[in-house]
């Protein structure tokens, strides 16, 4: 092979291809550190918070002791649960979180802080159980360490082998978009356009793919990212067979830019693709779960909110005149129409126009209830109802939707499922105006949830949304 590829190759092996012999860990172990999904970092950090905490706990006095053990055990189990709890809550396992050495230290120190808090709540409040302080100093210092240079390490690691990916074909917007993101990310510093190999085989297209993609192999390339441009091209799909025969992801460029930003670029897209992208809005088993979990955690908060939801109406009608509840139609799933409730914050109903934080004609209690979206409890009864669900898009109002239509085709795909209380989009990105380039954004982080949706993707926006309120609160 290298005779017939001569000296281009042995160059191009030489340097490109430094390390050969840890072609192993390159592929592998960067593809797990990598991952769109967070559940593998939530799992090695829950162990390595318990073994941490409980061989710390244990090296205390009196362990000998089976109720001390029994005790530490708890302490252990509890602590390192509520870490990695509070760790989703806030991000801590977001790729762009977990590579950052500031977003490290200070995501690890707070979940340190509300985890050592929670278990104490509950081993002495709720379990009734008994353990040293000093076993509790230990443990929870030893886990917030050993966590902080565990992340370190993988942040090292990740610098001496980041995750080579090659673009074949030309240059589109979407890998203008994927570069730019990585020029301005943490993640960045952990990804390797190989420019080098993609301009390789570009150039030797009359050589065997078979042998080109010796070229991917040898050089420990993970991820081969096909262009739109090529996916009819007959060289690029021999390339691309033989590199997945070889262990190479081939992803296309919108997958690769999904999975790097949690979104989908629906500004370089076209309605054909959307028509053929697979979105699994209509799988039945997964509509029922997300249903029947909508119906049931509902129907529970109504019951246990009633006292509290009262007490706000009176409150609302006390101190401003109007209606207690106010209703606007929305758009729905499948472009049905219902009418939204929530409690009135403002003294002027006029849901046409917007509202920025010192709106006057915001009410008193408007002003309490609006910074935490307390205001929008009574859409409960619309979860209930099904007209709702507790995650999907934003629901939007008809004229909203008319207008976003003319310059944004696809818009109403993104009513293939219910509208949510909250989204992907709202934890992601805010508040946003109704300008082409905001609902452009919202549309992507919209099609991406629509793609992706789960129970545990739902119960993960939730938790994130419940912390993101919780520190605008504080």
């Amino acid at each position: 092979m290298e005779e017939r590829i001569g000296e281009h190759y042995a160059t191009l092996l030489q340097g490109e291809g430094a390390n050969l012999a840890t072609g192993w860990a390159r592929k592998g172990i960067t593809k797990l550190l990598l991952a769109p999904t967070n559940a593998p970092w939530v799992v090695i950090t829950l162990g390595v918070t318990f073994a941490s905490f409980y061989g710390a706990a244990m090296l205390g006095k009196e362990t000998h002791l089976e109720q001390v053990r029994h005790a530490n055990l708890f302490a252990a189990i509890f602590f390192s649960l509520s870490y990695c709890f509070v760790g989703m809550g806030l991000g801590l396992f977001e790729k762009e979180n977990r590579l950052s050495r500031y977003s490290v230290v200070r995501l690890n120190a707070l979940a340190f802080m509300a985890a050592l808090g929670i278990a104490v709540v509950l081993m002495v409040f709720v379990f009734f159980k008994n353990t040293g302080r000093f076993s509790l100093i230990y443990g929870s210092t030893a886990a917030l360490i050993s966590n902080l240079l565990f992340y370190t390490a993988v942040r090292k690691l990740l610098k001496n082998f980041p995750h080579r990916y090659v673009v074949l074909g030309e240059q589109t917007k979407i890998t203008e978009s994927i570069a730019e993101y990585l020029g301005s990310s943490p993640l960045g510093r952990h990804y390797s356009h190989m420019q080098r190999i993609r301009d390789f085989i570009t150039q030797h297209r009359e050589d065997n793919p078979e042998q080109l993609n010796e070229v991917l192999d040898r050089c420990h390339i993970s991820d081969l990212v096909l262009t739109r441009e090529v996916e009819h091209d007959s060289f690029a799909t021999k390339v691309a067979m033989r590199a997945m025969q070889g262990g190479v992801r081939v992803v296309d460029e919108v997958k690769f830019y999904s999975e790097l930003c949690r979104r989908i670029p629906i500004e370089y897209l076209s309605i054909p693709w959307v028509l053929n992208a697979g979105f699994d809005s209509q799988n039945p088993m997964k509509n029922l779960i997300k249903r029947t979990f909508d119906l049931i955690l509902s129907g529970i908060l109504i019951v246990l909110l009633a006292p509290l939801l009262v007490i706000i109406a009176i409150l609302v009608k006390a101190t401003s005149p109007g209606p207690v509840l106010y209703r606007q139609s929305r758009q729905g799933r499948f472009s049905k129409q219902f009418t939204i409730i929530k409690f009135r914050t403002m003294h002027v109903e006029d849901g046409a126009a917007t509202t920025d934080q010192n709106d006057e004609r915001i009410t008193g209690m408007g002003r309490l209830l609006r910074p935490l979206h307390i205001d929008e409890l009574p859409q409960l009864w619309n979860i209930f109802l099904g007209h709702m669900s507790f995650v999907g898009p934003r629901p939007e109002s008809f004229e909203i939707v008319e207008k976003v239509r003319e310059f944004v085709p696809v818009f109403e795909v993104r009513h293939m499922i219910r509208p949510g209380l909250t989204g992907l989009a709202q934890i992601s990105q805010g508040k946003t105006d109704d300008s082409k380039q905001e609902i452009e954004r919202k549309l992507s982080f919209d099609l991406y949830y629509l793609k992706n949706y789960s129970l545990f993707f739902d119960l993960w926006i939730m938790l994130r949304t419940f912390f993101t309120l919780a520190r605008h609160a504080w």
